[in-house]
């Protein structure tokens, strides 16, 4: 009785097995296929020709444009990673798209910018040799040592104007010769204006009838405005009326001159 047990239960176990193994093997089979069917996408092998220690700042290769994006290009130029070419580095000016620049597989010549976190950033501007450097810093120091003489200058004339009052009578010279009036120096390089109005009390005068350039003249101060410093050289002058009475003069002045011109 025990051996027939024993004996009916392998035959289901064997049973069962061939069952399992028909199953699981047209599975495995079918699988196989599938996977056989499925195109293995591969890549092609970089092929690097640059050294890690040559990838430096400032250095120059030769490389070919590998993919274009909106923003820039990116460069196979021989290191293990490609670099990028950003828009504003593919020529001097501006650029609106990158295809207008380079195309795919172009070969182009470029100089590493910047690595950051691995990253390599390039440019296809040629840098600056060392000789414009020098001269651009030669350049850029003699523009600043003209912004502190200028300055010296400034200084200098604002302490020479403090030294003036108003109504103060001066002899200065003068510098320059205008069709609305005259530049005369009344100190170290403080220059005052004389208006066409202050020359005389009379209308339509000219300039150059009452003063010349060089000529050593006598002058009043009417008016002190920071830095600028209106002169002028009429004999009798209030200087307590201005500048409304100047300004009264000036406007006399300019309607009978446009009378004059209509006429």
């Amino acid at each position: 009785m025990l051996n027939a047990c024993r004996s009916q239960n392998r035959t289901v176990v064997a049973r069962r097995s061939g069952v399992v193994a028909a199953v699981s093997e047209p599975t495995e089979a079918t699988e196989d296929s599938e996977d056989a069917k499925k195109p293995r996408r591969r890549f092609p092998r970089k092929n690097v020709t640059v050294k890690d220690e040559d990838v430096v700042v400032g250095a120059e290769f030769t490389g070919k444009v590998k993919r274009i994006q909106d923003y820039g290009c990116f460069v196979d130029f021989g290191a293990k990673q490609d670099g990028l070419v950003h828009i504003s580095e593919l020529q001097a000016g501006f650029v609106e798209n990158v295809a207008d620049v380079v195309s795919e597989d172009q070969e182009v010549q470029v100089w590493i910018k910047e690595i950051k976190d691995k990253k390599i950033s390039l440019t296809m501007k040629k840098p600056p040799t060392e000789e414009e450097l020098a001269a651009r810093k030669s350049e850029q120091e003699a523009k600043f040592l003209a912004r502190q003489e200028f300055k010296k200058q400034q200084d200098a004339k604002a302490q020479a104007v403090k030294g003036l009052k108003k109504g103060e009578k001066v002899e200065g010279e003068v510098m320059s010769i205008q069709p609305f009036g005259a530049f005369v120096q009344v100190a170290e390089g403080v220059e005052g204006l004389v208006h066409v109005t202050e020359l005389s009390d009379d209308f339509n005068v000219k300039v150059e009838d009452f003063c010349k350039v060089g000529e050593k003249v006598t002058v009043t101060i009417i008016g002190i405005d920071g830095a600028k410093v209106k002169l002028s050289m009429k004999e009798k002058l209030d200087v307590r009326n201005y500048p409304h009475r100047a300004l009264r003069d000036f406007f006399i002045t300019h309607t009978l001159m446009c009378i004059a011109t209509e006429d």
